[in-house]
């Protein structure tokens, strides 16, 4: 049906701020330690220190995050910084239908179809350039693009031979 997905088939984690730049340790060394929700809805992440992004790891086909709120300040894409014993409660996370998509292909000077590319779309306004509004994606062998679950706004897209993963948000 069209109802609400079931809390238990979504995965959310606190993975570490800076995780990247970490390159030796386990995932649990890291401190990524996914939970799934109670069939109540509620959920609970232990142990945790430094600074973290609170995120969904997991969603139903067709759902997005919409926000992700704590003692009603906006945290979706915000790093918290934990220091060990807190407990903060009142973590909400909205889910909502994912209702955008942008599709298509590339074509060069010549009208030529260009299948080695890869695409990213940031939103037009660079100071609203979250992980959440902002996609980096590559066409399948017949150069064609899928990019879903965008909040809505004004967007920059642009091909590109290669994305620097350490910068392509820029």
């Amino acid at each position: 049906g069209g109802g609400a997905p079931s809390p238990i088939e979504v995965e959310i984690m606190a993975r570490p701020t800076v995780a990247y730049a970490i390159s030796n340790g386990s995932a649990s060394q890291l401190g990524y330690s996914a939970v799934r929700p109670r069939p109540d809805g509620t959920f609970e992440l232990k142990n945790l220190m430094g600074s973290r992004d609170l995120y969904v790891r997991t969603a139903p086909a067709g759902w997005q995050v919409r926000s992700i709120t704590m003692g009603g300040r906006d945290v979706l894409d915000i790093p918290i910084e934990f220091k060990g014993g807190e407990d903060f409660a009142g973590v909400e996370i909205v889910l909502a239908k994912a209702t955008t998509r942008l599709e298509g292909s590339v074509v060069d000077n010549r009208d030529r179809p260009v299948v080695d590319y890869e695409l990213i779309v940031v939103p037009e306004d660079r100071a609203d350039r979250r992980a959440s509004h902002r996609r980096w994606v590559r066409p399948d062998q017949a150069g064609h693009f899928v990019v879903e679950g965008l909040p809505a706004g004004h967007y920059v897209v642009a091909a590109v031979d290669a994305v620097d993963d350490a910068v392509w948000p820029d």
